[in-house]
């Protein structure tokens, strides 16, 4: 059947949404296809960066994801020790931005919030529609459409898809798109579980807590800074995520707190696996690539999420002047040019970050105690980030030179 929809977005993650919400107020009909029942219960990507949240105060969305997100006044980017309330190994501080740069600062914001007041914004456009529990099951590709297939031998003819369906993606796979970067760094399960370990940490105000001791290795996210938190565990060579149930789980957990008598909730478990990697083609003749499906980073620096974002927001507005006759179909291969580029950047940048904590990790090891305190003490971390938060310039794409540009 064909559909009176311009766009289809396949993945309801926060990508996902972001398209629907910049196409609908440019005008454009849209639907989004998301295979599971909701949005995410489990709050993954926390980082919202000084640029995202430019984007979320020009939507009018900022006020709601500010309220939601973990206050950072007075708080570090990340404390190191040998248990949370153990002996401490270094502090990792926020750097200092100059108001003049942006009116707005970073925010930790629990990847649940955020999807959350997306959707609440999307469902308010009368132009954007979210089908929950509707699988695209593959896509054929045809001169002037895309024919998508979904559950029911129901198809969709639209003239555009943008692929938001994760670092997964069934679409790219299908499409043949191959990808670059460093390969598997780690497999991961993300914990998260209840426990009043705020009370414990009112002198150890941070965003991350990484454990480091002889028998265990664990890296905690604050999500409230009080009773709920995460807990990314590194699995070992031929360990899967079934053989951690949750009471082997509470287990570790309460050995890496330090505060054994705490009672510990695990609410629930995602593994993950640590694979950067950024597709060698962003648009494939109707179909585009956005979020995780067009590039998959380490979450050491908190990009990954942003990056998908800020690539969602450049091509929003040039599909739309393609499909309101403002610009030719050139226009849409400016989306590779500028967002890949961006990525493989950013991708550098995140894995150097990743490669330094694994350097701290692999000295606790070796029980180098100096050189970990060290390595924590030169973070490379301690930096603002500006250059790849706000200072991202394009060399080609949608752009003039400076020259052409300047007002005769």
């Amino acid at each position: 059947m064909n559909t009176d929809r311009s766009v289809a977005i396949v993945g309801g993650g926060p990508c996902g949404l972001m398209m629907a919400l910049l196409l609908a107020r440019t005008g454009i009909r849209c639907v989004v296809f998301e295979k599971r029942s909701g949005i995410s219960t489990h709050p993954k990507a926390m980082g919202v960066s000084r640029r995202i949240a430019e984007l979320f105060k020009q939507l009018g969305l900022l006020e709601p994801i500010r309220n939601g997100s973990l206050a950072g006044e007075g708080r570090f980017l990340s404390i190191w020790s040998k248990s949370l309330v153990g002996e401490e190994l270094g502090r990792v501080p926020f750097a200092h931005v100059p108001g003049e740069f942006t009116p707005c600062t970073g925010l930790h914001c629990p990847q649940t919030l955020t999807e959350k007041v997306l959707l609440d914004a999307v469902t308010a456009e009368s132009l954007a529609e979210v089908r929950f529990d509707c699988e695209v099951l593959n896509i054929q590709p045809h001169e002037d459409c895309v024919r998508l297939s979904l559950p029911g031998n129901q198809t969709v003819d639209v003239p555009w898809v943008v692929a938001a369906d994760g670092a997964g993606s069934a679409i790219r796979h299908s499409l043949d798109v191959d990808t670059d970067g460093p390969g598997d760094m780690g497999h991961f399960l993300n914990v998260m579980f209840r426990a009043n370990y705020g009370t414990h940490l009112r002198e150890r105000p941070a965003i991350l807590y990484q454990t480091l001791s002889s028998e265990y290795c664990e890296f905690f996210v604050a999500v409230n800074a009080d009773d709920l938190w995460l807990m990314h565990h590194f699995l070992q060579p031929g360990e899967e995520p079934k053989d951690f149930p949750s009471d082997r789980l509470q287990t570790m957990i309460r050995a890496a707190s330090g505060s054994p008598a705490e009672p510990v909730e695990v609410l629930s478990v995602v593994p993950w696996v640590m694979s950067p990697k950024v597709a060698r083609r962003y648009r494939i003749d109707r179909t585009f690539l956005v979020g995780d499906a067009a590039a998959r980073l380490s979450p050491a620096g908190g990009m990954g999420l942003n990056t998908g974002l800020q690539s969602a927001h450049n091509l929003a507005w040039k599909l739309a002047c393609v499909i309101n006759g403002q610009a030719g179909d050139s226009l849409l291969d400016t989306y590779q040019e500028e967002r890949r580029d961006a990525a493989l950047r950013t991708m550098e940048n995140t894995n150097r970050n990743a490669d330094e904590i694994f350097s701290v990790v692999a000295s606790a090891m070796e029980n180098n105690w100096d050189k970990v305190r060290y390595l924590i003490a030169q973070s490379r971390r301690r930096g603002a980030g500006l250059g790849q938060d706000l200072g991202l310039a394009y060399s080609r794409g949608a752009c003039y030179p400076m020259a052409q540009s300047r007002c005769r």
